[in-house]
């Protein structure tokens, strides 16, 4: 970690002990990490995004290396909270919110009055507009679960993330990250690749699972847990390990209500299940004692370099090939279970939450709940399953953090939803030029130009980590290569700070590999990544565009997703001028006919036209700024050089160019040299259809944010 700077605050690094009291104070320590972080918060300016992420980082790893921190570090969240919402600084609500649950779900223990007033902090959120109320909602089903059954959502987490399947919770996840080798085919790459893979956990499976079992055996009992004799018991218990996770994951996932058991038996039945464990080990009747630390491992992390003639679906393919192969007995035996992939599904409609009033459409996340009024008249928050056969005693129940926007890559309603258990998080490493080509990729998955029957069964999610090496714009056009990454950060914030500042960070990975002695891999890298992953549930929608390029031979069907370029620069008229007659040359261009479509007040469709000369012609998806909404769906067309003194930009959906002269010119997609296409006579923009929607519903690709768009 020698290669963080860190401005004015640095990672505890004094010595941890092994086993760590739950009554001990807390020292002051803690309190240096906290305040730093929430001052941050409030500090606006532009120079404070990095430091935000890295405290961001410092704060989760203290308490991770401590969980008895974990306690003062939500109270204090808790407070700020509700403080900045008296205040009214809801730049503030969506990092305290994340934060809160991420230190909860790597936390040991929390008591139950802190809890209640976590869930009261996150429930008073859903009256706010969007997106705080999303994210408020999803992190109050979080509360909900974690309330009923504490250690639920690390016991998922790890169990999907590190292929613990078992028929009471069949859900795999995976990580691939790809990236562009135009700019990781080289020492950066190896080194990107060393601090992925070798940092993350390699753990044999069964000390995993003594892993689940020490910390939701200890999230459950609390102080009547003795974490240490709980550690030394399950390293001796070497041929019942897997007994005693098949029961504790049961335990989660058993449906108390149901099978008609009270209110606390799920904590009935771990006692007994720690007693239990205690005897056969050895340890006597320890009632209480201290706590052993848990720390989350880090997710199993498939690096790839994604060459040009590679296919992108590839390895996904192979993993669920592999994993099907393994546990395909067991899933004919497993139940059908929501495929919608969103933590709302593990509540039964009687758990779910009351919503206050004046809560009712503005917080209505995408495709899961709905307002209901009750005989009482009061307003509840009711699940609208999509379950097709629920198995009496098992509620519904999905892996850790929620997954409630996972594109279902085959709508087809009658197929075996028992098969859709797999999560494939697909990182993409690069700038606006590796976007494009993974909207590529993405459209021929969805339209059927990939034939990989196995990618049906995954739910795909999409994140991405900006990097470049063009530090300049292009060269004159003044385009910026991180385009995208641009207005992510600007319609949230917290993305800004926590992955637009690896930009800059991970190109350092290069140089420090050549002059570092040591071999161990950085975390911060992989610790950033894996919070990004679980906890970024909100999607920015990027819709695909289709270009119709033709030539004088043939006609080509292509897609790019927020840029084209037409260029006539090669294009020169000649004019004399001076008092000495030199000819100088002048860029003008030809004669251009541009034909595009615009929506009329009353909602019609209204051809309309322009010429004009000029040398060139971009086309972009990305809105000047964050007032702007990609969600109506603008190409804005502009000129680089004209001598019309006509109108200089144009907004469309639908747009047609040629030349009247007869002329040909090059088109350029995504800023991509390698998508370049020459001696072309006209192009037609449309927005691409989803093939699967009965509606005529525009094909998008969803890139994962943390608060998704303000709009």
């Amino acid at each position: 970690m020698a290669n963080i700077t860190w401005r004015r605050y640095s990672l505890d690094t004094s010595v941890l002990p092994t086993g760590i009291n739950s009554s001990t104070p807390v020292g002051p320590n803690i309190y240096h990490t906290i305040q730093p972080f929430l001052q941050e918060l409030e500090c606006q300016h532009p120079s404070s995004l990095q430091e935000k992420g890295m405290l961001t980082w410092t704060l989760h790893k203290n308490v991770e290396q401590d969980p008895a921190k974990a306690n003062v570090v939500v109270d204090e969240l808790v407070k700020d909270l509700e403080r900045v919402q008296m205040a009214d600084k809801k730049g503030c609500i969506i990092p305290l919110l994340l934060t809160l649950i991420y230190v909860i779900f790597q936390s040991v223990y929390i008591p139950k009055d802190l809890y209640d007033r976590a869930y009261a902090a996150c429930r008073s959120l859903l009256k706010l507009p969007k997106p705080y109320c999303d994210v408020g909602l999803a992190c109050v089903r979080h509360m909900q679960v974690e309330r009923s059954k504490p250690g639920a959502l690390y016991q998922r987490t790890v169990i999907a993330e590190h292929n613990l399947w078992n028929e009471s919770f069949p859900f795999q996840e995976m990580v691939f990250v790809f990236a562009d080798a135009a700019l990781f085919s080289g020492p950066l790459g190896g080194a990107v690749q060393w601090h992925l893979e070798s940092g993350a956990s390699q753990q044999p499976r069964a000390s995993h699972m003594r892993t689940v079992l020490l910390h939701t055996l200890q999230a459950a009992l609390g102080n009547s847990c003795h974490g240490n004799a709980l550690a030394c018991a399950l390293k001796d218990a070497v041929g019942t390990t897997e007994t005693y996770f098949q029961e504790v994951v049961e335990a989660v996932e058993h449906n108390s209500e149901e099978a008609g058991e009270p209110a606390g038996g799920y904590r009935d039945r771990l006692q007994r299940l720690y007693r239990h464990i205690l005897s056969a080990g050895g340890q006597g009747e320890a009632s209480g004692g201290s706590m052993c630390e848990t720390p989350l491992p880090t997710p199993v992390v498939r690096y790839h370099l994604w060459q040009e003639e590679d296919k992108l679906w590839l390895p996904l393919e192979k993993w669920i090939q592999q994993i099907s192969t393994e546990t395909t007995p067991a899933m004919q035996k497993s139940s059908r279970i929501s495929r919608d992939s969103g933590i709302e599904g593990d509540l039964a409609e009687n758990e779910t939450s009351e919503v206050p009033a004046g809560g009712s459409r503005v917080c209505q996340p995408q495709g899961g709940s709905q307002m209901h009024r009750d005989a009482s008249g009061e307003h509840k928050w009711v699940r609208k399953h999509c379950v097709k056969k629920k198995p009496p005693g098992r509620a519904n129940s999905l892996p850790a953090i929620s997954r409630e926007f996972s594109i279902d890559l085959d709508l087809d309603e009658d197929r075996d939803t028992n098969l859709f258990h797999f999560t494939a998080s697909v990182v993409v490493m690069g700038d606006d030029r590796v976007l494009g080509r993974l909207a590529e990729a993405y459209h021929a998955l969805r339209t059927g130009g990939e034939s990989l029957p196995l990618m049906s069964r995954v739910n795909l999610e999409i994140y991405y980590i900006p990097v470049t090496d063009q530090h300049t714009t292009m060269e004159g056009t003044g385009m910026d290569y991180l385009d995208v990454a641009s207005h992510l950060g600007r319609v949230d914030p917290w993305y800004e700070c926590n992955i637009n500042s690896l930009a800059h960070w991970i190109p350092t990975l290069e140089e420090t590999a050549k002059t570092s002695r040591s071999w161990d891999p950085n975390p911060f890298l992989l610790d950033v990544l894996s919070y990004y992953k679980r906890t970024a549930w909100q999607p920015v929608h990027f819709t695909i565009y289709s270009v119709k390029i033709t030539h004088p031979n043939q006609t080509l069907e292509r897609v790019f997703l927020t840029h084209l370029e037409v260029d006539f620069s090669e294009w020169i008229n000649t004019k004399v001028e001076t008092a000495k007659k030199e000819t100088t040359p002048t860029l003008c261009g030809p004669v251009v006919s541009i034909t595009y479509r615009k929506v009329s007040l009353n909602n019609r469709h209204v051809e309309k036209g322009k010429s004009c000369r000029t040398t060139g012609v971009l086309i972009s998806a990305i809105p000047s700024d964050e007032t702007e909404d990609l969600n109506h769906d603008q190409l804005t067309l502009s000129f680089k050089e004209t001598k019309t003194s006509t109108e200089s930009l144009i907004r469309s959906r639908n747009i047609k160019i040629k030349t009247l002269e007869n002329k040909s010119f090059t088109v350029r997609l995504d800023k991509d040299t390698r998508r370049t296409y020459e001696d072309v006579q006209s192009i037609e923009i449309s927005p691409c259809q989803n093939p699967r929607c009965i509606e005529n519903k525009d094909l998008t690709l969803p890139i994962n944010t943390f608060s998704g768009s303000n709009h």
